[in-house]
């Protein structure tokens, strides 16, 4: 069996967790998935407040 065999899957980092540990590419590569995360987030904000918007209008009149 290779080394890669024997090697544990990574867990998730979560977000609060003790990141000492993790090297430059770990810590950058947890920057990268965190920026996406927040991209997904304000995307699916800005729908709600643009459904907000419309449900507003339509009561409006």
């Amino acid at each position: 069996m290779d080394e890669e065999d024997y090697k544990k899957p990574k867990k998730a980092i979560e977000i609060g967790a003790n990141i000492d540990n993790l090297s430059l590419d770990e810590l950058s590569n947890y920057i990268n998935l965190l920026k996406q995360e927040i991209n997904r987030v304000e995307n699916i904000k800005h729908e709600k407040y643009k459904a907000l918007e419309l449900a507003k209008d339509y009561f409006k009149n």
